[in-house]
């Protein structure tokens, strides 16, 4: 069940949450985005593929499995829990994916379960929604009082709105009441991986940003409830460290749990036998209160990974590109806009499944041939945007010679066969070829198509004033 736990801290922290923006929300009111985390959390506790919560406001929130749901799922949960508060009572659809919703007079909520799910599982989940919307109604009823709970005290974790910054503010927290350096491991809900996304001071911070291995003590303890010993950082990680001298390489990776699903561990280093009971209670006790928001905010981090992120190749997208330009008093810098020459003629020859593996194929040409400063990102179809940041032009050059060529002389295999591949290049400078960044995206493309029509399989150089007459795109 999502159950006491779950739905009290969700709801007990909807009802009581404030912003920094004026005016303040009385007491009880539930925001927006309040709904979203809500119905986030209760779909990822019942393990649902989707759902939907539906308030007599007209505010409405949705959550989807973050592999990915067909909008038509979404559409169901959401009409089903429109069904539920207008009619005043439980429905269930038991169909290929059973939908069970549930509602007051002020909120409805939904949830789509996986095919086939046995009744128990229905009536379980049905029980949970219950709770739910009695506990939104309450916390929506104008004047209502929030009730004393978890978050109360811990003030700390609520100012931070990244996953980042909560998981930080907890490990401090948490090193500070035991008196030991703490490391945050947190499952990706999207690739599945345990990251360490968190440190204290005083721990190793090589350790940022390293996963840890399964049949590790700490990807053991992510997938239980019982805090488990580990007498080494191989251990521990899974993975071994060179230089043991610095920081402690012993500890104890207690879960963390949101609800009653596990999904990470925080790693209290030091000796597991001299870690006083005490000390133990209250690291358990701060893990149950912070998982619920750190569960929350993980979300809203894959969210906007996903928002920046292009799905075929795992590049960033346009928009992630946007967001990596912009960077102020940046001195130098250059933009290589790449296009796959004849893409077109090899979807027709091959297929659009061969054009996918293509795709994937050259971004990860451009993630072994770039440096690790610079970034590859896909904005759309066969074209591609290199950002090399501080990188006078004549280094840009360089790079996107080796690029063509690294291009060039790794053909793509697809099923026996090996296809040939080559590509355009345009190049623009700040400050050799532009006076701004903004600029350099029009420069380079105009280059770009200056390479196509040149030949192709080649690098061209942009030139002051050319954006403004680029012409037609050349396919």
């Amino acid at each position: 069940m999502v159950g006491l736990v779950t739905v009290a801290a969700a709801v007990g922290f909807v009802a009581g949450r404030r912003r920094d923006t004026s005016p303040a929300p009385r007491p009880g009111t539930v925001l927006p985005g309040d709904l979203e985390y809500v119905i986030d959390l209760a779909r990822r506790a019942n393990r649902a593929l989707a759902g939907a919560i539906v308030a007599a406001d007209g505010s409405e929130a949705t959550s989807a499995h973050p592999r990915g749901v067909p909008p038509s799922v979404v559409d169901r949960a959401l009409a089903l829990a429109r069904l539920a508060r207008s009619d005043g009572r439980p429905q269930t659809l038991q169909d290929a994916t059973p939908i069970v919703a549930v509602a007051t007079d002020e909120v409805a909520a939904a949830l789509v379960l996986e095919p086939e799910s046995p009744p128990h599982v229905l009536d379980r989940v049905r029980t949970d929604l219950e709770q739910l919307v009695a506990g939104l109604a309450r916390a929506r009823t104008p004047g209502a009082t929030r009730a004393s709970g978890p978050w109360d005290e811990d003030a700390w974790l609520l100012v931070h709105e990244s996953l980042d910054g909560a998981g930080t503010a907890l490990c401090e927290e948490l090193r500070r009441k035991s008196e030991r350096a703490v490391v945050l491991v947190l499952r990706d809900d999207l690739g599945g991986a345990l990251r360490v996304v968190a440190l204290s001071g005083g721990a190793d911070r090589r350790l940022a940003g390293t996963s840890a291995l399964p049949g590790s003590t700490v990807a053991r303890a992510s997938e239980g409830d019982t805090p488990i010993a580990g007498l080494s950082l191989e251990e521990l990680f899974g993975h071994p460290r060179a230089d043991r001298r610095r920081g402690a390489t012993e500890g104890i990776a207690f879960p963390v749990t949101d609800g009653r699903l596990p999904f990470g561990a925080a790693v209290v280093f030091g000796p597991p036998a001299t870690l006083r009971s005490d000390a133990r209670s209250e690291v358990q006790r701060l893990l149950l209160r912070a998982a619920p928001r750190l569960a929350h905010l993980q979300a809203v981090q894959v969210r906007e990974q996903r928002a920046h992120t292009d799905e075929l190749t795992g590049l960033p997208n346009r928009r992630g590109l946007v967001r990596a330009m912009a960077t102020p008093e940046i001195r130098c810098a250059a933009l290589l806009m790449l296009d796959l020459d004849h893409f077109k003629q090899l979807n027709d020859t091959h297929g659009h499944v061969a054009g996918d593996a293509a795709l994937r194929h050259v971004a990860g040409v451009l993630a072994r041939s770039l440096r690790e400063q610079d970034l590859a990102t896909r904005i759309g179809g066969e074209e591609f945007a290199l950002w090399l940041p501080e990188t006078p032009l004549d280094s840009a050059i360089e790079v996107a010679e080796r690029v063509r060529a690294a291009v060039a002389g790794t053909p793509c295999r697809w099923r026996g066969v090996d296809l040939a591949l080559t590509c355009s290049i345009g190049v623009a400078g700040m400050p050799a070829t532009v006076s701004a960044i903004g600029l350099l995206y029009m420069t380079a493309d105009a280059a770009l198509y200056r390479a196509k029509r040149a030949g192709r399989n080649r690098v061209e150089v942009g030139r002051r004033g050319e954006a403004a007459d680029s012409g037609m795109p050349v396919t």
